[in-house]
């Protein structure tokens, strides 16, 4: 007789003994073993670190974490909800990786980098920010309009540092003040980063209520040396 159908018939005797009880807390432990057989392997970032290839690495993540978003140069991957995952998939996203984890330790309008493979720029982990995905919203982040906020980037990084003809906006002064603006351009200054990716809206999210810069990987040297044919 098939062993299924045994268990099946004891089951059904313990529901006419009026076992209620016993037979639901027999149900719910088979469906937490098959639960459990489903779920992927769990994630270390100590055993990560214990991986030498690059083949291995990828592997290993993911087998382990699911994929949120990929580009030409790296896959981010979520840890949980507050800690995502970026590993490079080709020397374009090394370069990035080891950019973006050296701005993390000078800026705080970047998400933090908690953890990197500082040898290799495999990978990186950072706190998950929420894409902005309205110009309202930049402004109630930032208390500047995203007008203005162009405007502005474009006057400081191609008027003044590229001497390009380009209109000062009337609050400049005021502009500068601010801490965000302020800090953005001297990221992008200090980092010689291309001014086209920081007047994208998309560029930008929120980590509890505060703007960030989500991906600051992308250097003039960078687009130079992996991007530009």
């Amino acid at each position: 007789m098939d062993k299924s159908f045994e268990f099946l018939a004891a089951l059904n005797a313990l529901k006419r003994d009026d076992n209620e009880n016993l037979v639901e807390s027999i149900q719910n432990g088979f469906l937490a073993i098959f639960e459990n057989l489903d779920a992927p392997p769990h994630f270390d970032v100590k055993d990560l670190k214990t991986i030498k290839s690059f083949a291995g690495r990828t592997k290993y993540i993911s087998q382990r974490l699911e994929k949120i978003g990929a580009g030409s140069s790296r896959a981010a991957y979520l840890i949980d909800n507050d800690t995502v995952l970026k590993l490079a998939i080709n020397k374009k996203g090394l370069a990035q990786n080891n950019v973006e984890s050296d701005v993390a330790n000078m800026y705080d309008i970047v998400p933090e980098v908690i953890d990197a493979d500082y040898d290799d720029n495999v990978w990186i982990i950072a706190k998950r920010a929420k894409k902005i995905t309205s110009e309202k919203r930049f402004e109630e982040l930032t208390k500047i309009s995203w007008e203005n906020y162009v405007k502005a980037l474009l006057y400081e990084l191609l008027g003044r540092r590229e001497g390009r003809n380009v209109q000062k906006p009337d609050n400049m002064e005021q502009l500068w003040e601010d801490p965000f603006f302020s800090s953005v351009v001297d990221m992008a200054v200090n980092y010689d980063m291309p001014v086209g990716d920081l007047t994208r809206l998309c560029s930008y999210g929120e980590i509890n209520g505060k703007p960030v810069v989500m991906d600051s990987g992308l250097t003039k040297e960078v687009y130079k040396d992996h991007y530009k044919r």
